[in-house]
């Protein structure tokens, strides 16, 4: 247990680093001989990769062959160190099992076979190198059937699909090599005929394989953390759609069994996109996942999780087009940047997961309400539900709260706050001010620099820098509800928005409704622009 225990301490301290590092553009360059190897060296020929090949330390490559029951992946090193180290996928979401699914099978250099040593307690692969001038890593991921016996992180493969979340699939080198690489192709290979998307930068359209049944297709990972927080589907029988964005473009793929219309989804999802990126920059095109959920038969859950350069949703079979549906679009699109270009400190990742889930799901809520892509009742019935959910959990009290509490806390908590802090901005500002405005300021370099990571204390200092020309009221109540986690009271709350609360009953939710005379703080807030 001690060296499981050390396992998971090193792979946490590694994907910190990995989380700090920083990021520059894509290259451009020739694309990929079919079924040459990206980055393989072979001087009688032309350069084979994306980029012209090189023997500089720390030009990584891989090969993603999804064509097998088994995912194969080749990852090469140009100009290794004499003793390269690599780690096996380590936790990640909750699970610590995805390194019992790979099975390494040789690395090689020019010459053939190297000496390898696998440490499976700790995950860790050392490679003696010597002086050679590439080496290669191959490997197989194990997948698991699309189905409730397999956990919706792991790689799954059905007949016609396959899906996996990076941090699943990849060897990823140690800390100090990964510091040094940057531009790292990936090649897809999939069956002839097969769609394949991916959260990197697509360098390539797909190109039919030459000498072997399928296809190809080339990503630019921008350094090792990118190459990390990605996913990848591809699959004969997915629909997709694809829709322009102000500097980029927007692909969605989604599963065949699902009941609405992709092209719809991709229409809501463009538009929030576009408002997004407006406002925060960062990206210029994004690839959306809209599955069917693992159990969909027996579950009626809806989940997500946002990547950089895109984001995954899974949904039941049943699942109608909706507020529910758009809702959980919006929340995942928006980890993209708070989430994934902004990312909390392991040390304050609990006491900050009210900002990263709570306050993301109040901007997607009111994003979605500006977009006039929901109405009014449905904003003041997820509000409600959050304050309903907020003063009927221990926690909010004082009390013991069990597990499912405990994880709902930090959402319901983080809505009221932003809700709250929302409001105050408002108000002192006289509008010119609003909460979109903190994630603005977070994301400047002078406070994402050098570890992009934060905690409570760089939250508080982006609010201050952005209230700094207004009353004390603002920060009085960061200070009150985030410093010093004072009891928020809904009902005073939704007063001064202009809103009445109704308590819930036995047989109705609470409720939200309008003050009728009133000042409407909720309207100039949540409404759309030619309405407000």
């Amino acid at each position: 247990m001690a060296r499981r225990a050390r396992r998971i301490l090193a792979f946490v301290a590694m994907c910190y680093v990995l989380t700090a590092g920083c990021t520059t553009p894509p290259v451009t360059g020739p694309l990929a001989t079919p079924d040459v190897f990206v980055g393989g060296p072979h001087p009688p020929q032309p350069p084979t990769s994306y980029v012209p090949a090189t023997t500089r330390r720390g030009a990584l490559w891989y090969q993603v062959d999804l064509r097998e029951p088994e995912v194969r992946i080749r990852l090469r090193l140009n100009a290794p160190p004499s003793e390269a180290t690599f780690f096996l996928p380590g936790p990640w979401a909750g699970q610590t099992t995805f390194d019992a699914q790979v099975t390494l099978d040789e690395a090689r250099g020019p010459a053939g076979s190297l000496p390898m040593h696998l440490d499976r307690e700790v995950g860790r692969v050392d490679v003696q190198c010597g002086d050679v001038a590439w080496m290669e890593l191959s490997y197989r991921v194990r997948t698991a059937p699309p189905d409730r016996s397999a956990s919706r992180f792991h790689p799954t493969r059905g007949h016609t699909q396959v899906f996996a979340y990076a941090p699943t699939i990849f060897v990823l080198p140690s800390e100090g090599l990964a510091r040094q690489v940057r531009d790292i192709p990936v090649e897809v290979r999939a069956p002839q005929g097969w769609q394949v998307g991916a959260t990197w930068h697509q360098h390539s359209a797909t190109l039919p394989s030459a000498h072997q049944p399928g296809s190809i297709t080339g990503f630019i990972a921008e350094d090792v953390r990118t190459l990390r927080d990605a996913f990848i589907l591809a699959g004969s029988e997915l629909t997709s759609a694809s829709r322009a964005l102000p500097n980029g473009d927007l692909k969605v793929l989604q599963s065949p069994t699902l009941r609405f219309d992709v092209g719809s989804v991709a229409d809501d999802t463009r538009s929030l996109l576009s408002a997004y990126i407006q406002r925060f920059g960062v990206y210029q095109s994004a690839v959306a996942a809209v599955l069917e959920s693992v159990d969909s038969e027996h579950s009626g859950t809806l989940q997500g999780m946002g990547r950089r350069g895109g984001f995954v949703v899974q949904v039941p079979r049943h699942q109608r087009p909706g507020a529910e549906l758009l809702l959980l679009i919006a929340h995942e699109a928006l980890h993209m940047w708070n989430g994934h270009e902004l990312v909390p400190a392991p040390s304050a990742d609990i006491e900050t997961r009210w900002f990263k889930e709570g306050l993301t799901h109040y901007l997607a809520l009111k994003t979605l309400a500006r977009q006039g892509l929901i109405d009014q009742r449905d904003a003041l019935r997820e509000l409600a539900s959050a304050a309903q959910h907020y003063t009927q959990n221990p926690l909010a009290h004082g009390a013991p709260a069990d597990a499912l509490d405990q994880e709902r806390f930090p959402y319901d908590r983080g809505v009221l706050i932003a809700l709250r802090l929302d409001l105050a901005l408002h108000l002192a500002s006289r509008g010119e001010i609003e909460l979109e405005d903190w994630l603005v300021q977070l994301l400047k370099p002078h406070l994402r620099a050098p570890a992009r990571s934060y905690d409570t204390a760089l939250l508080e200092r982006a609010f201050r820098e952005i209230s700094i020309d207004l009353s004390p009221a603002p920060t009085s109540e960061f200070r009150r509800l985030v410093r010093d986690q004072a009891q928020l009271q809904p009902r005073r709350l939704f007063s001064e928005l202009g809103l009445h609360w109704l308590d819930p009953t036995a047989t109705r939710p609470a409720r939200l409704l309008p003050i009728d005379g009133e000042p409407s703080h909720f309207r100039a807030l949540f409404a759309p622009p030619h309405s407000s």
